[in-house]
């Protein structure tokens, strides 16, 4: 068996990656208000427009009843994806309303 020593750790270590972010287009930012009807509130809405357009959402307040979801959100991204995300949540029954002065750094 040789000298070699395997050490085994009850810990797994998982490699984390900030996103990635697309080459070419102008990053930018929007607030939005968003209101979830009742039966998207327990839905992971947000979580798959920011992975499918290469979005970050950043909440910036929120509040949740059992009957409604409203949030404002700050999201950054191209603007094609930005406009593709918010039509995304659009199709899925979110009321998306832009907040007034759009946010560019």
């Amino acid at each position: 068996m040789g000298n070699s020593k395997i050490s085994a750790s009850p810990f797994h270590y998982v490699s984390v990656s900030p996103i990635h972010r697309k080459k070419g287009g102008r990053e930018m930012k929007k607030r939005v208000k968003l209101t979830f009807p009742q039966h998207l509130i327990k839905e992971p809405v947000i979580f798959t427009m920011a992975k499918k357009y290469d979005i970050m959402p950043n909440i910036r307040r929120a509040r949740v009843t059992e009957t409604v979801g409203e949030m404002v959100l700050e999201i950054e991204g191209t603007e094609e994806d930005l406009t593709k995300g918010i039509d995304y949540l659009r199709q899925q029954g979110v009321e998306v309303e832009l907040v007034e002065g759009d946010i560019v750094e």
